[in-house]
């Protein structure tokens, strides 16, 4: 006897135990009927709330299992119960896709809903013994509940759809790797830049040259196709050099690496105008994304023809 007092299945009756409101008891009344559609019910008792939790691998449909559930309880009357609320949510989410809420005590009916066969199938069989009885079922005042739920869960999806594509988006890059292209660039730019101007600087010196001339030369357009030549080089090697380091999602870090650095060369233009016209200017801006995407997948495929070598 006392075997069967804790455990609900080893009871010879189940009704009976789950009425005297034993949480096992109407869990397992629940899953019986459930668990052969694919959906798993839990149970919990908050004080003389009832609380009932339906996951299924995709949202269980509301106004079904609410009707199932409401059936069932209303004909087991479990003592000292005076309010019931259903959750149904997915199985992979962590937030109830819906909730309906039940004040089980005797009130005034609002309206009175027929249950289909279909719906009373599985309840009839396993939740109660009385279904003949309770072919109505009485809701105090659900339209504006189910109402009240469905915006809630449309703001519940739509919120897991932002975080999930954050997530997804946040483990396509990684940031280390497309900082050290980032430097990489910026350095190898500035290096060669400054290295190109001094031999440049040298050669009109011997030619003889003055330093107006030179500043000149350094402005026409020959020179600056030079130095922008040298910077998409190196922003180039910088999304190699970032998809070298990530590893995978190459496109994507390369990318991120050529972000950044046309992001700090918009920053400077504006904080410090330079000399330079405005089609260098444009043309950098716009090709530094294209050439850093380029060399992250050079770096792509060269990374699969190495196994192939091997």
């Amino acid at each position: 006897m006392e075997d069967q007092a804790q455990d609900p299945k080893k009871g010879s009756n189940l009704k009976e135990q789950a009425q005297r409101g034993n949480i096992k008891a109407i869990s397992i009344l629940m899953n019986r009927s459930f668990q052969r559609r694919g959906v798993t019910a839990s149970v919990r008792l908050k004080e003389d709330c009832l609380q009932i939790l339906l996951e299924s691998g995709k949202v269980p449909e509301q106004s079904k299992y609410v009707s199932m559930v409401l059936t069932g309880i209303q004909n087991l009357a479990i003592a000292n119960i005076n309010t019931l609320e259903i959750y149904g949510k997915e199985t992979s989410s962590d937030i109830p896709n819906w909730s309906h809420k039940v004040d089980l005590n005797p009130l005034p009916p609002i309206y009175r809903q027929e249950i289909t066969p279909d719906m009373l199938e599985g309840s009839q069989q396993n939740l109660s013994t009385e279904a003949k009885d309770s072919q109505g079922v009485l809701i105090t005042d659900s339209k504006p509940l189910i109402k009240e739920s469905a915006d809630k869960s449309d703001r519940n999806k739509k919120s897991n759809f932002l975080i999930q594509l954050l997530t997804q988006l946040s483990s396509c890059f990684n940031l280390r790797a497309a900082i050290y292209g980032f430097l990489l660039d910026i350095i190898c730019s500035e290096a060669a830049g400054f290295f190109f101007t001094s031999i440049a600087t040298v050669l009109l010196t011997l030619q003889g040259k003055s330093p107006y001339q030179m500043q000149s030369e350094f402005s026409s357009n020959l020179f600056l196709i030079i130095y922008l030549c040298i910077g998409l080089t190196f922003s180039s090697a910088g999304g190699f050099f970032s998809a070298h380091c990530a590893k995978q999602n190459e496109i994507f870090n390369a990318a991120l690496t050529g972000t950044i650095s046309t992001s700090l060369g918009i920053l400077m233009h504006y904080t410090n105008p330079s000399p330079s016209p405005s089609w260098f200017f444009t043309t950098a801006l716009y090709l530094t994304i294209p050439v850093a995407i380029a060399g992250g997948y050079l770096r792509k495929i060269l990374s699969k023809k190495q196994p192939q070598r091997a």
